[in-house]
């Protein structure tokens, strides 16, 4: 890949995922950044602005995590939901995305694959790349 490339991959990944390490001030657009969709179009799914954070789960396994959103547009009605990946499955680029109730109970969780063609991998690939870009950072290698 060239340098040219490269460095436009970075700024507009930079711009993409700044928002999420940080509260929204209310002043943007949305507090909400869009992921994908499914096929039929009729659901969206969204992480919350500035709520990406490493933590650990119950079993003290590293995660990757942010809240989300799903608008299914039929009735207009909106889920939210935490998701989380481990930072192990963000580094091999496949694994488990688990879902959890907002309150942080397990829900369900399903299998995902960096690149995949379903909504786990879309979703597992946003939060790989959220993780990614801040352990870049905090290792001072960022731009």
């Amino acid at each position: 890949m060239n340098t040219i490339l490269k460095t436009l991959l970075t700024i507009g990944l930079l711009l993409t995922l700044q928002p999420l390490f940080a509260q929204g001030t209310g002043k943007e657009d949305s507090p909400w950044i869009y992921i994908t969709k499914n096929s039929e179009n009729t659901d969206t799914y969204s992480a919350k602005k500035g709520s990406f954070e490493i933590t650990s789960n119950k079993s003290g396994t590293e995660i990757a995590l942010v809240l989300g959103q799903v608008q299914q547009k039929k009735n207009n009605q909106f889920n939210y939901n935490k998701w989380y990946v481990t930072t192990s499955d963000c580094e091999m680029g496949m694994g488990k995305i688990v879902i959890l109730k907002v309150n942080g109970d397990y829900y369900f969780e399903t299998d995902f694959v960096a690149e995949g063609n379903n909504i786990a991998s879309a979703i597992a690939d946003f939060i790989c790349s959220v993780y990614k870009f801040d352990k870049k950072q905090k290792q001072g290698k960022g731009v």
